[in-house]
């Protein structure tokens, strides 16, 4: 297998870009997704792309992607590569040995990238603020929202408590979930 410092390297780089350098980075890739639709003729006009949903959407997804690549690469790579050509020897495909001996072996980093990055956009607030503009609502933007525009500081502190509760909940389930795959993988 290669090296894979490298790829691991690029793939964290995007974790120590501040948001001012992201929001630029965004506001040129929009700039050029417009461009591109109108010149292929797709879109009659230059859409808005910046201040809505799916620029939130991109946003985390460019944030969290590393948090969800990196615990399956780690386990992916510790996988033993014999078990795969054992597969291959008894005349699996790669899709059967994919879906019967990476996949189910890779399911504790799944497990791991998925409660990362759910935590993470939950408490996700600058890049709804700064990228929504405002107008995209996450619960962080609406309990600073309760919190200092209508000054209703009991209501914002129950929204914060009912986030909390929801993380801690979604880690207990995770939690589970990877015990008993743990049982199962023998671990």
């Amino acid at each position: 297998m290669p090296d894979q410092t490298g790829v691991c390297s690029i793939i964290a780089s995007d974790l120590t870009m501040p948001i001012a350098v992201t929001e630029g980075k965004n506001g040129q890739l929009f700039g050029l997704v417009n461009a591109l639709m109108t010149s292929l003729g797709l879109w009659e006009r230059p859409q808005q792309l910046l201040y809505t949903e799916l620029s939130v959407i991109l946003e985390l997804i460019h944030e969290l992607s590393p948090f969800m690549v990196l615990p399956i690469a780690g386990v992916v790579e510790r996988i033993n590569p014999a078990l795969r050509e054992a597969a291959m020897n008894l005349r699996a495909g790669p899709v059967r040995t994919f879906l019967h001996i990476t996949l189910p072996l890779s399911i504790p980093g799944i497990i791991a990238g998925t409660f990362l990055t759910f935590a993470l956009a939950m408490s996700a607030f600058v890049a709804p603020l700064v990228l929504g503009g405002g107008n995209v609502m996450t619960m962080t933007v609406l309990m600073r929202q309760s919190m200092f525009t209508t000054l209703n500081w009991p209501l914002g502190a129950a929204q914060s408590v009912a986030l909390v509760l929801l993380v801690v909940a979604m880690l207990a389930v995770y939690r589970r979930q990877l015990i008993d795959s743990d049982k199962v993988s023998g671990g």
